[in-house]
Parts: structure tokens; C-alpha cells; sequence
């Protein structure tokens, strides 16, 4: 074997083992569901709340968000402050580069199976960060990432 076989061979495996540890399971990221469904849980007008938490190479880190309101509470102004809880679980976590789609169901069409968006949905999304100024007034200093 040369030098360049084995010089490939080492920078492919960097590359790799790179990857890995951007894109493994991280308990930190898994908490983010948690603490989102929980939270949402105990809100008005939500019959239920769940999550899925997906990681890979080519997705990244994904905390799949849904939620069954009550046919009467579903609203654009329920969205928001959902939206808002989980921007807030988020925002203090202190993890970066999180993806947090989000979808809602109206409790007259419920989901079936996987955490995943559906026709069904009454609303689908994703909870965007915004603007780091407004949320650190908002809901205070972010911590380093973990």
C-alpha cells in the first residue's frame, strides 16, 4: 500500500467517525421531546402529545413534534403558544442545529401510528428559532451547547 492509499484510507475514516458524532443518538436531544410533550401535555385543550426523535447521516438531528387538541381549541392562537413552549424547551436546552417539525391534529381526525405529518393534520410546520436577541429577553440567557 502507498502513502495516498493510506492517507485516503485515515481522511475517509476522519470524515466518517466526523459524521458520527454529529449525527449520533444524543440523550440531550431526546430530552427536548420530553419536555416539549410534557409541557404541552398539560395545556389546555391538548388531548394528547408525542414525539419521535430521528438522527442520521443524512437527517441530521429531528425532534418530530405532534399534538391532538380538542376540535375547540384548534386555533392559530393554540398553535403559537405550542409553538412558543417548544421554542422555549428548545432555546434552553442549548443544543444547536436541531430540526422541530410540528404537527397538530384537531381531536375530530386524530392520528394513526408514526409521529410524522399527515394529511390530517390540521396545521404542519416547523418551530423556528427567530431571533436570538427577542428570545434571550424573553426567556433569558441560552446556555452553552452541551
Amino acid at each position: 500500500m502507498n502513502f495516498r492509499s493510506v492517507a485516503a484510507i485515515v481522511a475517509a475514516a476522519g470524515l466518517l467517525a466526523g459524521c458520527g458524532a454529529t449525527d449520533a443518538n444524543r440523550p440531550a436531544v431526546d430530552d427536548i421531546g420530553k419536555q416539549v410533550v410534557a409541557g404541552w401535555k398539560s395545556t389546555a385543550g391538548v388531548e394528547d402529545a408525542a414525539y419521535g426523535y430521528v438522527h442520521g447521516l443524512d437527517l441530521g438531528q429531528q425532534v418530530h413534534l405532534q399534538a391532538t387538541l380538542s376540535a375547540a381549541s384548534v386555533s392559530d392562537t393554540k398553535f403559537d403558544e405550542l409553538i412558543q413552549k417548544a421554542r422555549e424547551v428548545y432555546w434552553k436546552s442549548g443544543e444547536r442545529s436541531v430540526s422541530l417539525p410540528v404537527t397538530f391534529y384537531s381531536s375530530d381526525k386524530p392520528p394513526s401510528g408514526e409521529v410524522r405529518t399527515s394529511p390530517d393534520s390540521v396545521f404542519s410546520g416547523d418551530v423556528e428559532i427567530g431571533d436570538p436577541a427577542e428570545l434571550e429577553q424573553k426567556f433569558g440567557p441560552r446556555p452553552t451547547q452541551k
